[in-house]
């Protein structure tokens, strides 16, 4: 890819990461700038906006690109408003699992995004779909789906897994 190519949506999810991996995302921002590409950045408000934007950048001719920074949550919502276009998507993996990102063998080193993006290799992904939402890697459902669920609701900010003991409880005790 060439700066002249189109600019690249960074789309970025506040909640997700923790502050090394938040690092990484800022420094590889830095790197495509002084490279001379065009970054239009966009901080998600929810997961829900994470796809419009991903929609938004999917139907703009001028988008070359889009990074998404952010964990499993937010790449799944990026990737369903990518769903049909031919823009690719760039993994900053910030999340707490990160699973697609690491069966893509990604990681949150800065040296490796770059490799990635700087090698141009393009692989073309499924979209799973279940009840009108779609997933990249997993689908959970049943207790796992709650606790899931019981985790999104309450969370505040970046994903530990001591954030997962009382939804675990109450799933167990409730379900």
């Amino acid at each position: 890819m060439k700066p002249d190519d189109g600019y690249i949506s960074y789309i970025v999810n506040p909640k997700s990461g923790a502050s090394s991996s938040k690092l990484t995302g800022r420094q590889f921002t830095e790197h495509l700038i002084k490279k001379g590409f065009e970054v239009r950045s966009n901080l998600t408000t929810s997961l829900d906006n994470a796809c419009e934007l991903a929609t938004d950048a999917a139907v703009d001719y001028d988008c070359a690109m889009v990074v998404a920074v952010g964990g499993d949550g937010t790449v799944r919502e990026i990737a369903h408003g990518l769903e049909g276009s031919d823009k690719p998507l760039l993994i900053v993996p910030c999340g707490t699992e990160n699973l697609l990102a690491n069966e893509l063998g990604f990681d949150e080193k800065l040296k490796t995004i770059v490799r990635t993006f700087e090698a141009g290799y393009i692989r073309a992904l499924d979209l799973g779909s279940a009840n009108g939402k779609c997933f990249t890697s997993i689908a959970g459902f049943g207790f796992d789906g709650q606790v899931v669920k019981r985790v999104s609701r309450q969370r505040k900010g970046h994903i530990d897994y001591s954030d997962y003991f009382w939804p675990i409880w109450r799933t167990f005790w409730n379900y």
